[in-house]
């Protein structure tokens, strides 16, 4: 019996997975040039393009017939998706996916809402493939894994602002005052939403608040597998690595952001899940 994840271009592959995942990805579009988030994506272009653009990046998910398409043959599949308040991109998996059982009947397949982006949502097929090596029903991994993708957390500290403001998502006056005062905020998903959870003067003390928030919350949950991503910040990403095995025994790994994600995080974006 074979199987087979597959996961949006909102996720990031890390060497975990490497070899046990298939990944859709995404468009992303600046100034009227569309960029695929695969893995030909030439990221730091893009990045450039949204740096001197007036006009604000747009991004559409993938259609229903991608996903159909990516699955191929296999007795049971998992399709994991970047949070549904983001993004259409769980929808069109169930499209996608309701388009292959109807075509290949016998087969079983389940498509999670991750309430994640990122890292959160390879931690989701970690999940998966433990679950599966451990040799759990198909019915048993999916609700163990529905449960699971609750307690996921994800942590963000942005500190190019300018792609939230050119999406409408931060007003003109907040852009301005934030860029004068120098405040850097920290934010969440939680319960699939993006949040404020602290803010702090500079980013230095951002990074820190980001490191110490991080540290307390992994030792409550007592939690292992970490994931951090960056958006053209590997220095700050190895330091906050550093400061988190520092105080616990982790399995860290450090991944690079991929399109879409770059796409939202800026310039100098960084990114813990766990």
């Amino acid at each position: 019996m074979s199987y087979k994840i597959v996961m949006d271009g909102a996720a990031e592959v890390n060497p975990r997975l490497m070899g046990k995942v298939i990944s859709v990805p995404l468009t992303v579009s600046v100034n009227g040039k569309d960029y695929c988030t695969d893995d030909n994506m030439d990221i730091d272009a893009f990045r450039a393009e949204v740096r001197n653009s007036k006009e604000p990046p747009r991004s559409s998910c993938p259609s229903p017939d991608a996903f159909c398409d990516a699955i191929g043959e296999c007795d049971r599949v998992y399709i994991i998706a970047i949070t549904a308040v983001l993004s259409g991109s769980y929808n069109s998996a169930r499209l996608g996916l309701q388009m292959y059982l109807g075509e290949n009947p016998g087969k079983k397949g389940h498509v999670f809402n991750s309430l994640n982006a990122s890292g959160g949502e390879a931690l989701v097929a970690e999940k998966i493939v433990e679950l599966e090596e451990k040799g759990m029903d198909f019915e048993e991994i999916v609700k163990a894994v529905e449960d699971y993708i609750p307690t996921i957390t994800t942590n963000v500290v942005l500190e190019d602002l300018s792609v939230l403001y050119k999406n409408g998502r931060l007003s003109k006056v907040a852009y301005v005052a934030t860029s004068l005062i120098d405040l850097v905020a920290v934010l969440g998903i939680r319960n699939g939403e993006l949040v404020k959870i602290a803010q702090a003067r500079g980013v230095k003390r951002a990074l820190k608040t980001l490191a110490e928030t991080s540290i307390a919350d992994i030792k409550a949950k007592g939690v292992k597998k970490i994931i951090i991503t960056h958006s053209a910040a590997p220095e700050r990403a190895e330091a906050l690595k550093a400061a988190l095995e520092a105080e616990c025994e982790l399995d860290i790994v450090v991944v690079p952001t991929g399109g879409l994600i770059s796409m939202y995080a800026g310039e100098k974006g960084l990114v813990i899940s766990y």
